[in-house]
């Protein structure tokens, strides 16, 4: 069988290339057939997550380097946005997410916490793995676009030296390229556990008085519109498969913003979105109105 086309590229650190940071390689081999889903399961046990949104998608597994706001000095939310913007490329400089070069990509993968001081869990510690900000540089990525899909493979040259030659990153790209399009599927991906019982986080005279001071406060025109929600805590007849979930919610939402985040293994973060909050893609900033 014919080795698959490989590209490779080499980021150093900070955008002066800084010896203080770290070198990556990273080598990109075409993957025809490969599935998110199998991929996913393959790296059970390690960090690993998913992302699709306008025919996209990504999905990584491993860890070649962490940044953690909890690692950052405290601050304001706006000088954590900074702090982590600026410990990110002084780890290394990586291309912008939103325009890719031509050779592999390097991206990280994470996001940052609505509320920068951690949901009150009444002493649980339910969030502890998904603090203000948190991002990972994989150690493989599966791209997906209308015109096919690509693995990326990307090792540390600070840690692990210049050592094994480029070919063997190659070889561990086309491998698993490889085995995630061969591999069959076990069972039925999307089976998840039925719900058993669902619990409203905010009762309902607490809502309803939400309700009522919202419609008071259009009416005096301070606002032209207000989207409001309740969390639900909802309790399922067995633990579920997080990938499945992932699965039943693509398959249910193929035009939906889907992600899954799992840096921390079994501390999960999985939904299905139907607008896309804001991008940013160089100098422009979009955001869609819920």
């Amino acid at each position: 069988m014919t080795a698959p086309r490989s590209q490779s590229t080499i980021a150093a650190a900070g955008a002066g290339g800084s010896a203080s940071g770290s070198r990556v390689e990273s080598v990109r081999v075409p993957a025809g057939g490969a599935d998110p889903v199998r991929f996913l399961r393959r790296a059970a046990g390690r960090p690993r997550g998913f992302w699709q949104s306008q025919g996209r998608w990504s999905a990584f597994s491993g860890r070649v380097l962490e940044l953690d706001s909890r690692d950052l000095e405290k601050g304001t939310a706006e000088d954590l946005f900074t702090g982590v913007r600026k410990a990110g490329r002084g780890i290394v400089q990586v291309p912008d997410v939103h325009d890719p070069p031509e050779g592999p990509e390097i991206r990280w993968y994470g996001g940052f916490a609505f509320d920068t001081q951690g949901p009150a869990s009444d002493g649980e510690t339910l969030w502890e793995a998904f603090p203000a900000a948190r991002f990972v540089l994989p150690e493989l990525q599966l791209l997906g676009t209308p015109d096919g899909s690509s693995l990326v493979a990307i090792r540390n040259l600070t840690s692990e030296g210049e050592g094994p030659a480029r070919e063997t990153l190659s070889a561990r790209a086309e491998r698993v390229a490889l085995e995630s399009a061969s591999e069959q599927r076990v069972g039925a991906e999307r089976d998840v556990p039925p719900a058993v019982s669902f619990r409203p986080q905010m009762g309902t005279a607490r809502w309803m008085d939400a309700v009522s001071k919202i419609l008071d406060r259009l009416e005096r025109d301070e606002f032209e519109k207000v989207v409001l929600a309740r969390a639900l805590d909802v309790t399922l007849a067995d633990v579920p498969d997080p990938v499945c979930v992932l699965d039943s919610l693509r398959a249910g939402n193929p035009n939906a913003n889907v992600f899954y985040l799992e840096i921390e293994p079994g501390a999960v973060f999985l939904g299905a979105s139907p607008e896309l909050l804001c991008s940013q893609a160089g100098s422009h900033f979009v955001a869609q109105a819920v």
